[in-house]
């Protein structure tokens, strides 16, 4: 090889050098455990995970998620509000409540999904075990203003009144891994 060839050459393996170091494999593990690194217990076969994710205090307490939605079942369309609540333990586990008895159904009791690990990734930015987005969630006074992914539905969360009392919610019966609100919902 002629010393010209080898020196125009040059740049151009640098640049595949440096490339292929800088480059990752998206289709392995990517975490020191084979894990997510913002969702650690985002696993597709196992259960999620429910031990405590860190210090949630920041945000802890029982919020109002009611919104109002769309629900198709059975060729039957409705609109109307989709009661919910979510709790957030000051040590970082999420526990969704959902009312069976408004818009998305018609028993008297509440869909409890939860507790799941809730671990703070800095910031306003948390991961939920069983999510594969990560949560803004920020609280300032009695509002938790919540975003799931970069791009999801910005929704505003009133701290739910001393009037709603989750020892009294009447809990359903759900099948292992069935939806817990049935039917197809569009927000509104």
């Amino acid at each position: 090889m002629r010393p010209m060839t080898a020196l125009t050459l040059a740049p151009a393996l640098l640049a595949a050098l440096a490339l292929g170091a800088c480059s990752s494999d998206d289709d392995g593990p990517s975490g020191a455990a084979g894990t997510s690194e913002l969702n650690p217990d985002l696993t597709p076969e196992g259960p999620v995970s429910s031990t405590p994710g860190g210090d949630t205090t920041a945000i802890a307490g029982l919020w109002d998620a009611t919104r109002e939605i769309t629900v198709t079942d059975g060729g039957e369309t409705r609109t109307g509000d989709d009661i919910a609540y979510v709790q957030i333990s000051d040590d970082g586990l999420w526990t969704y409540h959902d009312y069976a008895q408004d818009v998305t159904g018609d028993e008297n009791c509440y869909r409890t999904v939860g507790a799941r690990t809730l671990t703070p990734e800095g910031g306003d930015d948390y991961s939920l075990a069983g999510e594969e987005q990560a949560w803004t969630l920020s609280a300032s006074g009695d509002v938790l203003t919540t975003r799931l992914g970069a791009e999801g539905e910005v929704m505003s969360w009133p701290r739910a009144g001393a009037e709603v009392d989750l020892q009294s919610f009447d809990e359903c019966t759900v099948a292992p891994g069935a939806d817990p609100v049935p039917g197809e919902r569009d927000p509104g």
